[in-house]
């Protein structure tokens, strides 16, 4: 059997997607390596190439682009869910200006967003895995922590102050879900793009089936040994309740942004006469088009390709 890479972090989102194809639950035509390591550390296997699929932070995609290719499904985005800067001693962002804090990885999309909202806090930074950060910060080692993962619902058990949620700025500045992660795949691999996709679906509705074992290979992973703080239904809850807020936030979105493509056709339509083959034309090669670019579509590629048929 051909044997594929696969490297992903060991946060809930993760264990949760990738489960039963890692348990061999679902029917799967490849032997995994499987490697789980902190994200940071899976930037950087992407970096090297490394690995054959991988979870990735949006914010290193610009440097791995040329070498990998986004997946469809089993990406980390949405409400609610975003980073938080935490400390023990100070209040406020302000405070935090030019002071020592740590931070998950450079090119983790928590650092991109600091930096964005916060240049000033990025200034005097430590690298540190994700679960050595708050404990960093219980024994003042740091003054102020970028806290991602499930640190988000535990912070309060080390006495730390949340100064702000990343997320909440991201989402009260840009109105959309923050981009946190993704699936890559090695543009020599592809090819099987299609059936990953497939497959990473049907390992997702087999963890919505079975929640409990779902959390349970979770719970096993946990690095933080602080198993015993996590409770099935609270992280049973907490999961389902970021999913459907997500899901709802972005079925409206959704619903808004049909609605404006449904002007924007009629409008079309009222002004231009098409004829019946030249629209199926136009739909075969709109549909051809969207699969081999995986929706990625420039108004100036359009532009060219209609005025060169002129």
């Amino acid at each position: 059997m051909d044997k594929l890479k696969l490297a992903i972090s060991t946060c809930p989102n993760d264990t949760f997607i990738f489960g039963a194809l890692i348990r061999k639950d679902i029917d799967f035509p490849f032997e995994i390596e499987l490697t789980m390591e902190d994200i940071h550390l899976c930037n950087n296997m992407a970096l090297k190439e490394e690995q054959d699929i991988v979870k990735v932070s949006f914010g290193v995609f610009p440097l791995i682009k040329d070498n990998y290719k986004i997946l469809k499904c089993g990406g980390a985005l949405g409400f609610g869910c975003g980073p938080l800067v935490l400390s023990k001693k100070y209040k406020t962002m302000e405070e935090l200006k030019h002071k020592k804090i740590a931070v998950p990885g450079e090119n983790t999309t928590a650092f991109m967003v600091l930096k964005r909202f916060y240049p000033e806090c990025t200034e005097n930074i430590e690298v540190m895995r994700f679960d050595k950060i708050m404990p960093s910060l219980k024994n003042e080692e740091v003054d102020g922590g970028l806290v991602i993962h499930e640190g988000r619902f535990t912070f309060n058990q080390y006495n730390l102050t949340k100064v702000t949620d990343l997320g909440v700025e991201w989402e009260s500045n840009y109105n959309l879900p923050i981009p946190l992660g993704f699936i890559a795949i090695h543009k020599k691999y592809i090819h099987l793009a299609d059936m990953i996709n497939n497959t990473i679906t049907k390992s997702i509705e087999y963890a919505y089936k079975k929640k409990e074992k779902a959390l349970k290979f979770y719970l096993g992973y946990l690095k933080t040994n602080q198993a015993e703080d996590y409770q099935l239904q609270s992280v049973s809850s907490m999961i389902s309740g970021t999913i459907r807020d997500t899901e709802n936030r972005l079925a409206r979105m959704d619903f808004k942004l049909a609605v404006e493509i449904a002007k924007l056709g009629h409008i079309m339509a009222s002004v231009y006469d098409v004829d019946e083959n030249t629209m199926q034309k136009l739909q075969q090669k709109c549909v051809e088009e969207v699969k081999r670019v995986n929706g990625a579509i420039w108004f100036e590629d359009v532009y060219r390709y209609q005025h060169e048929q002129e």
